[in-house]
């Protein structure tokens, strides 16, 4: 059992099951996009929660609704916009770095937290939050 605190107060669990039946193609893609196209030397204590999250919480919608895919220009428009450079793209995204294996674990937070809802909801979710007008970060998630 892998047991995952994003903060003291909090603790979440994943049997094997869920650890092997998480990851997907689309969730795959969309972190290499994240790879692909995040600025360079920045470390996890000097990125702010407030604009790791979204993409995290977009990653864990994607991977609950099949209606919609990542949009590789809505993520680089959104983290140039916060100071990212795509030329930077660096190791601290790689797996095994604290800025990837937060990203990563708050995507699995979230991805728990959405499974209550149904896959209609999911998705509705995500339009309303990421896709073209979305609220939160528009234009990361996109219909497929």
């Amino acid at each position: 059992m892998l047991v995952i605190a994003s903060r003291p107060a909090q603790a979440l669990t994943f049997d094997d099951a869920e650890i092997a039946g998480g990851l997907d193609m689309r969730r795959l893609m969309f972190a290499a996009a994240v790879i692909a196209t995040c600025a360079g030397q920045a470390r996890a204590s000097d990125v702010a929660e407030a604009i790791i999250d979204p993409i995290a919480e977009a990653m864990a919608l994607d991977g609950l609704c099949d209606a919609l895919k990542p949009s590789e220009a809505g993520l680089v428009a959104y983290l140039a916009k916060n100071g990212f450079i795509e030329e930077n793209a660096g190791p601290e995204f790689k797996k095994g770095t604290p800025l990837r294996d937060f990203l990563d674990m708050r995507a699995a937070e979230y991805e728990l937290q959405f499974r209550g809802l149904s896959e209609e909801g999911r998705c509705a979710k995500g339009r309303y939050f990421f896709g073209p007008a979305g609220t939160k970060v528009p234009g990361l998630l996109i219909g497929n």
